[in-house]
């Protein structure tokens, strides 16, 4: 990471929260970056991998929520430190050798819609709170949900099943 040329702007407060109270819901809320920007309003982020090729890092910046969090400390920077962000960089680091970086941005667009999953997180946590009321995802539906497996998986199953010569009248 030390080689990496953005490793730099890992500069300012490090790993330091960020609280303030949300002005529709009265939620607290808590943002931490790896750094808080002293000398800009450019933010930095590291980010562990498993590998640093495209595709992994849109499925981790989608599976771990990145854009969200994102749109999460952008708000917190604005709300805590009266400073508009002016760019987010995550910088990926492979976990093992030869430990390969990247650095990426995600798009303002997925970003701002980050912001608005965050406003239904929100808006839900906050009715939770109000009713003491914790329902699970499949609240209502008792009895009534059918679960069908994932397009690959059926893929998979239908390769198994022709290699087995089996597959006949297998979607």
């Amino acid at each position: 990471l030390g080689a990496h040329p953005l490793s730099g702007a890992l500069n300012g407060a490090i790993e330091r929260s960020l609280f303030w109270k949300d002005k529709e819901t009265g939620i607290w809320l808590k943002a931490r970056p790896d750094a808080i920007p002293t000398d800009s309003a450019d933010y930095t982020d590291v980010k562990t991998t498993r590998s640093v090729a495209w595709g992994a890092l849109t499925q981790a910046i989608d599976r771990f929520g990145y854009y969200r969090q994102i749109a999460l400390i952008r708000d917190a920077s604005r709300a805590v430190l009266g400073m508009d962000m002016q760019s987010f960089t995550l910088i990926f680091v492979e976990k093992n050798p030869p430990y390969a970086t990247r650095d990426v941005r995600v798009s303002a667009h997925d970003i701002e819609e980050g912001a608005k999953e965050n406003r239904v997180a929100i808006r839900l946590f906050a009715k939770c709170v109000k009713e003491n009321r914790w329902p699970g995802p499949g609240e209502g539906n008792e009895g009534n949900e059918t679960v069908n497996l994932s397009n690959i998986s059926r893929e998979r199953r239908a390769e198994r099943l022709r290699l087995a010569g089996l597959n006949h009248g297998v979607e």
